[in-house]
């Protein structure tokens, strides 16, 4: 009657008896029941090897070679990286684990299941998560990074691979605690990466920790006719790389992702000197960067030199941020670049001052302070439409009492309770061929186009030339002087009719002077 070869490890397993071998060719041991991977229970559950004529090289899990024979175990779509031989101790190098757990089911050509179970795994390499669409990886452990190893989530182009190879990626799922890799000792000046996220499309995950590198999590493209976009990410606990989130393409494109939450920090003694930063969105002149969103991140530095946010590209989003720095809150700054066009902050969050933005190109912002709203020309900043009726109001402003001081109503309704200050000239209707009728202002006697009826301020002030009115012409004639004061009229002394006409003259030629009359 056939039986299970039982067997405490893959070592053992592998060191077989030379009777063990013959009852698996003669069919006598159906196969080897292995208990764990390296010692008993190292693996959540035992599997069984079958006598297999797989031509697949020894893989350390799915294929073990045992002396001339190969005994395999199908996993299916879903394997746990224990299989494969991962000790997650955070000492022993669980590289290769890692490498071959991947390529077993990539080369299924169907959507699989990665697992990491708790612990710490110490890899060397790089190691690149890239699985058919629709894959599911979860995450309850961690990766503590060598020097040069980063982790990949989705296909990253190599040099020499072919144009033709598809290297976007949709559908991705990363679960559990969330993805967490850092490097212990740090390295801040090469180009590499934690955690490196590329070409996915419609994706979700959970991104955990990451510290220890130029770049903490970087969301990338370089594939030319494709991109990173239509993904949700949250974005946990990033600290101490130089720049903790970067949004990076070349060749491709970084559009229309969604970032949730996310604490960011630099210790105060961080080595990143100016060029630390918490949030980047990067440049590029072809395939800008846009409508990508942060939604509530924190960002809480303790680095002088540190930047909060500096953000190229178009129609970006940073919501309701909270913005904090120990030892330089003043000029923490969330910075707009001249590359940046309608990107915008949304809500005052928390401790956002005017002050500790920069804005260099044309975006918009709510600060606790302020809101300022900025854009091209051929874009209305604000748009105030009442649906109910043209008569009520579109605008008002209140006093810390709640009573209204100021409104705007749908058919152009001032009604203020305080001043109106204006600095330019106030033009009353629509202009005749580009000339207005209204109230202008100057230093000086008038001389500018304007329609009759208009009204001309002369700051200079003097006797008879504080004002004027257009009385004709449509060029810088037709200016006359109102007069501001009337000729005073004495009381008459006159006892004689020669008196009287005396006075009669003086008092014409008094009220001609003032212009009360005409000469």
């Amino acid at each position: 009657m056939a039986h299970l070869i039982i067997k405490s490890t893959i070592a053992e397993m592998v060191s077989l008896s030379l009777s063990e071998i013959n009852d698996l060719q003669t069919g006598v041991a159906i196969g080897v029941q292995v208990l764990g991977y390296h010692i008993k229970g190292d693996t959540p559950d035992p599997i069984i090897y079958y006598l297999s004529t797989t031509t697949a090289p020894d893989d350390g899990g799915s294929v073990i070679n045992v002396g001339n024979l190969k005994m395999e175990h199908n996993f299916g779509g879903e394997v746990n990286v224990r299989y494969f031989g991962a000790k997650l101790d955070t000492i022993t190098d669980d590289s290769k684990s890692y490498i071959n757990a991947i390529d077993y089911l990539r080369n299924r050509n169907a959507p699989g299941k990665f697992i990491q179970p708790v612990g710490g795994s110490y890899v060397t390499e790089e190691i690149m998560f890239n699985l058919p669409n629709s894959s599911t990886f979860i995450f309850d452990g961690e990766f503590i990074l060598g020097p040069q190893a980063e982790i990949v989530i989705g296909c990253l182009k190599k040099k020499g691979d072919s144009e033709e190879a598809t290297y976007n990626r949709n559908a991705y799922s990363i679960e559990g605690a969330g993805l967490a890799a850092y490097r212990p000792n740090g390295i801040f000046d090469s180009e590499l990466c934690c955690i490196k996220v590329v070409d996915l499309h419609s994706s979700k995950g959970t991104f955990k920790k990451t510290y220890g590198s130029k770049y903490g999590i970087m969301f990338y493209s370089n594939f030319g006719n494709g991109g990173l976009s239509y993904n949700t990410f949250v974005l946990g606990f990033h600290h101490d790389s130089k720049i903790n989130v970067i949004l990076k393409a070349e060749g491709g494109y970084v559009n229309e992702n969604i970032f949730i939450g996310g604490t960011f920090n630099h210790t105060s003694t961080f080595p990143g000197g100016a060029e630390t930063r918490n949030i980047m969105v990067c440049h590029h002149a072809i395939n800008v960067l846009n409508n990508n969103r942060f939604i509530c991140p924190s960002l809480e530095d303790n680095h002088k030199e540190a930047v909060a946010v500096e953000m190229n590209g178009e129609s970006n989003l940073i919501m309701h941020p909270r913005l904090e720095n120990g030892n330089n809150t003043a000029n923490y700054k969330i910075n707009f670049t001249e590359k940046s066009l309608r990107c915008q902050i949304l809500g005052n969050g928390f401790n956002v001052n005017s002050s500790n933005i920069q804005d260099d190109g044309l975006s918009s912002y709510q600060t606790i302070t302020g809101e300022v709203a900025k854009n091209a020309s051929s874009y209305p900043t604000l748009d105030l439409q009442n649906a109910s009726s043209s008569n009520n109001n579109t605008l008002i402003s209140r006093d810390s009492q709640k009573v209204m001081t100021f409104a705007l109503d749908g058919i152009g309704n001032i009604k203020t309770k305080g001043d109106i200050n204006y600095f330019g000239n106030l033009l009353l209707e629509d202009s005749e061929n580009g000339i207005y009728r209204g109230v202008f202002r100057g230093s000086g006697t008038p001389s500018l186009d304007a329609l009759p009826g208009s009204i001309y301020l002369n700051r200079a002030g003097g006797k008879g030339q504080s004002m004027f009115s257009k009385t004709s012409n449509t060029d810088g004639t037709g200016w006359e002087s109102v007069p501001t004061k009337a000729a005073a009229v004495p009381d008459s002394t006159a006892t004689t009719i020669s008196e009287l006409v005396q006075d009669y003259n003086n008092l014409l030629s008094k009220l001609r002077a003032s212009g009360v009359i005409s000469s």
